[in-house]
Order: structure tokens, then sequence, then C-alpha cells
């Protein structure tokens, strides 16, 4: 069957009340990814007519329930943050990789680093620090789910690199120290310069 966004939040809704509801939406997610570009075609016609194309393309966001679309563009790097509670990631293209955060003291110490290749799905401990990025040549596509109102939670934390202090995390301050980050490894690692999302592209709809 074809992906349909609806079915899927559907089927998500219904797996986020129960006990073990991390584990059952990851299995939903690996039904998903395993038809790419059903999720593509499903996408595509979703945004059909929107310029530019959000980066995350919210599908619901709920108290309980918040999915998303998210496409990375190459070379693109995100800061560290947590989520105040579980994820089910799931990349259906290209990849996402980060480094896990713990606390030590006033800053961040790296304790390890995820690669997430197409097909993957993971689930996220309800604790974790991490940060995202894109560090290949190509745009990845993958969908992500959580147990709260992943954009609009007062108890989440971003950091602006690993040994500033944590701040309340907001869409802008994601974008705009994600875009330092980006811009500063960039120039460190000689990449040419290419098209970057403009703050207005970040997030679809109202759940900023």
């Amino acid at each position: 069957m074809a992906f349909d966004v609806n079915d899927f939040v559907a089927c998500c809704s219904a797996a986020v009340r129960e006990d073990d509801a991390p584990e059952r939406i990851a299995t939903i997610l690996r039904e998903a990814i395993a038809d790419p570009d059903g999720i593509a075609n499903a996408i595509a016609q979703r945004q059909f007519g929107q310029s530019p194309t959000p980066m995350a393309d919210v599908f619901v966001s709920s108290d309980e329930l918040t999915i998303y679309h998210v496409t990375f563009p190459p070379n693109l790097y995100g800061v560290p943050h947590d989520h105040a509670g579980w994820a089910v990631i799931g990349v259906y293209k290209g990849s996402e990789e980060f480094y896990v955060y713990a606390e030590d003291g006033h800053r961040l110490v790296r304790r390890g680093r995820k690669v997430m290749r197409a097909p993957s799905v993971e689930i996220l401990a309800p604790d974790l620090i991490h940060d995202i990025e894109n560090s290949q040549d190509e745009t990845s596509g993958s969908i992500h789910v959580y147990g709260n109102r992943h954009f609009d939670l007062p108890r989440r934390r971003i950091w602006r690199d690993e040994g500033a202090q944590p701040e309340p995390f907001t869409v802008d301050r994601s974008f705009a120290y994600g875009m330092e980050r980006t811009n500063r490894l960039r120039r460190e690692r000689g990449l040419e310069e290419t098209d970057m999302p403009e703050r207005g592209d970040l997030v679809s709809r109202s759940s900023q």
C-alpha cells in the first residue's frame, strides 16, 4: 500500500496511547520506509505548488504527538538539543548523523556518534542530548515522531555549542545556532558555497 500521510498519522495516534508507544511507532515507521518512493511521492504531492518547500513539513502537532517529514541539505549541521521525551526517527533516503552528549558541570562532552543510513529506524531515549547533521553530498529524507508538542515545549533545551549554558529551545535559536555552526564547519573544511535554507523555509504551518 502506498504511503498516505493521513493513514500514517492515524496509526501513530493510536499507538502513542499505548505503554510501549515508541516500539509500536518504530514498527509503523519500518513499514513506511520500506517504500521510500511512496514517501517521496506523497510528500511531493503534499508540497505541490509550495515555494520554497519547508525543511520540516509538519503532519501533526499536539500535546501528545508531533510528526514531521524533514529534508536535510548536504553539509548542514545542527547544534546540541534535547527532546524532553522519547523520539522515533526513520531515515528513508541518504543519512542523518549525530553526536550524543552528556552534561559535565557547565559543559557538554561527546559520548558517542550515530550514523543512520537509509533504511534505518532508531528509538531515541527521553533524556538524550544530541545534535543532527548531514555531512554527505546527498539531501536526506526522514520522518520524525515525538511523544509531545515538539516545537513548543518550555522544558526543552538547546546549546549554542558544547561549552555554552543551556537555553530554552526555540525554532529561531535552532536555526540561528545551526547556521553559525554550518558556516563555521564549511569554512574549516574548505567547502564551496551552496544555497542554505532561509529561516522561513524551516518549519511548515503554525507549528513554530
